[in-house]
């Protein structure tokens, strides 16, 4: 007695307005974003609006630490010598540094900055320190008014 495999056709839910321009996710040079009512993996346009079905697209959250990387790398030009040698003694009390970039002041710990001085990949580093500093305050000149 013989079996028979039987291919059933494949049935795909399609809304009426798909346009067909689904594109690949593993193409390293576009940035794609998944649209819900088509179920599709699709290069968004500049109004996050799906390019195959026209609906809109939620913004895909992309984190670059280049804010936060300034902020380690002047204090590592300020106080790089000072972690180094907290991390050869660490203390158990948390020595917070202040860091004023622009207009605004940052606090991180000390640990943070000996962290972000040691050998290890960068994203790394970037994703742990990310949850530990915080925005403190902004800096105020007030101008000196001239007395005579």
């Amino acid at each position: 007695m013989k079996q028979q495999l039987i291919k059933k056709p494949k049935t795909e839910i399609i809304p009426k307005d798909c346009r067909k321009r689904h594109i690949s996710i593993h193409n390293p040079n576009l940035e794609v974003h998944h649209c819900p009512n088509c179920q599709a993996n699709v290069v968004a346009t500049d109004e996050f609006k799906c390019t195959c079905c026209g609906h809109d697209v939620p913004k895909v959250a992309k984190n670059n630490y280049a804010r936060l990387e300034k902020v380690l790398n002047k204090a590592q030009r300020e106080y790089g010598q000072l972690a180094e040698d907290w991390a050869s003694f660490p203390t158990r009390k948390p020595v917070t540094l202040e860091i004023g970039l622009g207009s605004q002041v940052y606090k991180i710990d000390i640990k943070y900055v000996a962290f972000w001085i040691e050998a290890l990949p960068k994203l790394v580093k970037l994703n742990y320190i990310a949850k530990h500093y915080r925005l403190y305050g902004l800096r105020v000149w007030i101008p000196d008014d001239d007395v005579d």
